[in-house]
């Protein structure tokens, strides 16, 4: 298996010369037909579908589509979902964590919370996933991460290191982010300090363009692409390995091989006979995937983030004039991915003529400031305060031995 070797050392040297590779291919696609004939290999023609069928989405995305053409303020909604389920993939996919959190703030920038749990899409009883999870873990150690495992040796975490954040940080440079901050703990390992959870921030532009198979077959690879197709070969004779020591498992083996083949024919840009064959059973599946994409496209430039921030402001210009009224400090706004909104908003220094029919009494001290008394009149009058929005929770603190309403957080469905 010379060949191997030598696309080994290509990649390690980050080759970009596709002609490089040609001669290696076809010895390795040489030996790929001669393994593949001894074993009277039958290759499945059916696409696996890890998720919902391309036919569901697509007919989701035509759906998507008409909507978005008859209230284009609706595409709003259609988009914001879009990028954050293209931020979720793209962050599980390469291990880098799972989003536990996806704020959309009204300047179109999102701030999103990161686990540092590497095990969320692991499952249990299901050897190909635990399989794809495990060859994860080993790339990422490929690239220099820093594991371990927990108390229980189940979930595999980042190491809170230099390297890793640097690594980390180096990763989502990708997304243009900004504000990444880290958070460890201590008590998840025996022996080491691990990160909890990341945050970062970026635009919603920037996510819109994220895709994880474009990221995937973009034309310049990088270190990572090249550490991932040198893994790849290793996967190749792990496959064939596996064949020798389980027979059983020859014609699973066999697939999983010319899977590997192909993409790095695709990948590297060396068409062979065999990645041409492999391609040209899936060019149906290719099709309605592509159709899928153009429509997202479509949908993009109907429902354009250039009116986000606009129809943002068109709706909260609604509501800050209530705030102001009641000396009330919007203290947090953001979006979920849904077109719901959470209000956030603190008391700020009340005058003896703010509030006038609510509850309260003068602060200690001040008896220009009044404090809001902790009463169910006092919830109910917030409740009628802010249209469209209901109250969720209410931050208390105890004043002169009253309990006095500090914060309240505000809840609305949909606010675009």
């Amino acid at each position: 298996m010379d060949c191997l070797n030598q696309l080994k050392e290509l990649l390690t040297n980050q080759c970009n010369n596709s002609e490089r590779y040609r001669p290696h291919l076809l010895e390795m696609e040489a030996l790929w037909k001669e393994i593949k004939t001894y074993h009277n290999y039958v290759p499945n023609d059916t696409c696996i579908e890890l998720f919902e069928p391309t036919e569901v989405r697509l007919k989701n995305a035509e759906e998507m589509l008409q909507t978005v053409k008859n209230n284009p303020a609706s595409g709003m909604t259609v988009l914001l979902k879009q990028v954050e389920r293209n931020l979720r993939d793209w962050i599980s996919d390469n291990q880098y964590g799972y989003v536990m959190n996806f704020l959309v703030l009204e300047n179109g920038f999102v701030q999103v919370e990161v686990s540092g749990l590497l095990s969320h899409h692991a499952s249990y009883g299901n050897k190909t996933k635990d399989e794809l999870y495990q060859e994860a873990i080993g790339k990422l150690k490929q690239e220099g991460f820093e594991l371990c495992l927990d108390r229980n040796k189940v979930h595999h975490w980042f190491i809170d290191s230099d390297i890793n954040r640097q690594k980390l940080t180096e990763k989502l440079k990708m997304l243009n982010s900004e504000f990444i901050s880290f958070r460890s703990a201590t008590s998840i390992t025996k022996t080491n300090s691990v990160i909890r959870e990341y945050k970062f921030r970026t635009h919603l532009y920037d996510l819109l363009q994220l895709s994880t198979k474009e990221l995937k077959t973009r034309d310049i690879l990088n270190a990572d692409d090249y550490a991932g197709l040198h893994h790849d070969i290793g996967e190749f004779i792990s496959a064939y390995s596996t064949i020798q020591q389980m027979p059983e498992l020859t014609n699973t083996s066999l697939s999983v091989m010319e899977g590997i083949f192909a993409n790095l024919c695709k990948t590297l840009k060396v068409e062979t006979e065999t990645s041409k064959e492999y391609y040209s059973r899936f060019a149906e599946e290719r099709a309605k995937n592509e159709r899928i994409r153009e429509i997202e496209a479509e949908v993009s430039k109907i429902a354009n983030f250039k009116d986000f921030t606009k129809i943002v402001a068109e709706r909260l210009d609604t509501i800050k004039p209530i705030l102001d009224k009641h000396d009330l400090f919007m203290d947090e706004f953001y979006l979920d991915c849904w077109g719901g909104a959470t209000l956030v908003v603190t008391k700020s220094y009340l005058g003896m003529d703010k509030f006038q029919g609510f509850e309260t009494f003068p602060a200690f001290g001040r008896e220009d400031e009044l404090e809001i008394l902790d009463t169910e009149f006092n919830k109910k009058k917030f409740e009628e305060l802010i249209p469209f929005f209901e109250v969720s929770g209410i931050e208390l603190k105890i004043k002169d031995n009253h309990r006095c309403i500090q914060k309240i957080t505000y809840n609305c469905r949909r606010f675009i």
